[in-house]
Order: C-alpha cells, then structure tokens, then sequence
C-alpha cells in the first residue's frame, strides 16, 4: 500500500511540473504575441502619423475646386475635337473661317496670348466673316431643319439663344462633340427618321465620328441648362432619351454671305 501510495505522489509531482512547464510556454508565447501586437500596432502608427502629415502639406481639392476642374478638362476635350475638325479640312474656305472662330475662342479662354510678339510686330487678328458666326443648317429627308455649331461659342448661343424650348437638342453622350438642334414644325410632329438623322448628324460631329454605334442623348431644349460660370458650351441635361446610331454626314444647305 506505501509502495503505491508513493508511486502516486510521483505521478502528481510529474503532472505538476508538466503543467508548470505548460504554464510557462503558455506565457512566453503569450509574451511573444503581446510583443508583437504592440510592434504592429507602433508600426501602424506611424504610418497614419506619416498620411496625416502628407495631408497637412497636400491638402486634397474641396469638391467645388474638383468640379471647376473636371469641367475645364471637358471644355478642353471639346476644344481639342473642334481643330481636328477644322484641320481635316482646311482647303474648304469654310472651315477656314471655323478655324478662325476658333482662334478667337482660344484667345478669350486665355489658352492663346492676345499680346503681340517683338519678333512679330502688331498681331493681326482676322474676324470671321459672317456665315461663320452662324450656325450650320442640314435638311433632313424629310424636310426638318437641324442646326449645328460649330465651335464652342456657337454651342452655347445655339442651345441657350437660338433655339426654342419645344426644340430637340442632341449630343453625344459623354463624349466631345457639337451641339445639334432639331428645329419643331407647327402642326407636324417629329419623325423617327428626323430623330435617326440628327442623332447620326450630331456623332459624325463628334470624337466618335469613326466608331459603328455612337449613343446620343436627346431632350427638349428646355431640358438643358448651362451652370453658373461655366465654359462656353458645357451644359446639364436631363430627361433624356438614348439613340444608338451609326455616325452620318448630311449635306449643309448653301449660306448666304
């Protein structure tokens, strides 16, 4: 009986110091892990201490600063389609004088020098003539009358001077292109072929003038309106509807000089 009860004892000695050296690897590894969650969370630290400090020296624009911006880089997609344009086909007198609209343009918008060179002398600035001050005008098969501008400026005084609020306005949608207007005719509805014609008119006009299907957007004139400060020809819509046309040329009607 001594014998086992001795033998027992020994086995709880073991166990114990079993479960002391358990207790021991336990807590170093809980040491360890400690450690390294204070390293990871030091490390983190600095790193936002280090963005917090980069902000401070580069502050991000306010969203007032980041939508004058956007519109300006639009406005300058637009502008860059306009010579394009233009210089494809500078041998027509007509798109000569769209070019010299153009200059005119570019100049107000302060991305020309109005101020002459030494080297130049007195700068000479050659007015457009009238038929180039006005917009382009196309017939439709079907007899409708559409407008279309030719630069900026012409965008603008089309869509907000020029047209009537029961008119149809088109435009590429969310690409660079010209403002068209699709002229309402008393007691005579709109045709889906006028609509087809002046949505084709208005991507041939347009960045997307050598892609296969070009959405357009188009609304009663009413429908669009020109923010407060913005570039020429830059608007809002709404109430919109969506073609998806294959870019068309129409054959402008003569005009009177």
């Amino acid at each position: 009986l001594e014998g086992e009860q001795a033998a027992l004892a020994r086995t709880r000695e073991g166990l114990e110091r079993q479960a002391e050296v358990h207790r021991f690897l336990a807590r170093q590894k809980l040491d360890h892990r400690y450690a390294q969650a204070e390293a990871d969370y030091q490390t983190a630290r600095k790193q936002l201490d280090s963005l917090e400090e980069e902000r401070s020296a580069h502050p991000a624009p306010d969203r007032e600063e980041l939508k004058k911006a956007q519109g300006e880089l639009q406005y300058l997609k637009v502008l860059d389609e306009e010579i394009k344009q233009g210089s494809a086909a500078l041998t027509e007198a007509e798109n000569l004088a769209d070019l010299q609209a153009l200059e005119q343009e570019l100049r107000a918008a302060g991305y020309l020098s109005s101020k002459a060179s030494k080297a130049d002398g007195k700068q000479k600035v050659t007015k457009p003539n009238a038929a180039a001050n006005q917009p382009r005008r196309f017939r439709t098969t079907d007899g409708f009358l559409l407008l279309l501008g030719r630069n900026n400026r012409q965008n603008d005084r089309l869509t907000t001077k020029l047209a009537a609020p029961d008119d149809i306005w088109l435009h590429t949608q969310k690409i660079p292109g010209s403002h068209v207007i699709l002229k309402r005719e008393a007691n005579r509805p709109f045709t889906e072929n006028a609509l087809l014609e002046a949505a084709a008119l208005a991507a041939w006009h347009s960045q997307a003038r050598q892609a296969d299907k070009v959405p357009v957007d188009y609304t009663e004139v009413h429908n669009v309106k020109k923010p407060n400060g913005a570039r020429p020809g830059m608007v809002i819509y709404f109430e919109q509807q969506t073609l998806y046309v294959r870019p068309a040329d129409l054959t402008p009607e003569a005009e009177e000089i």
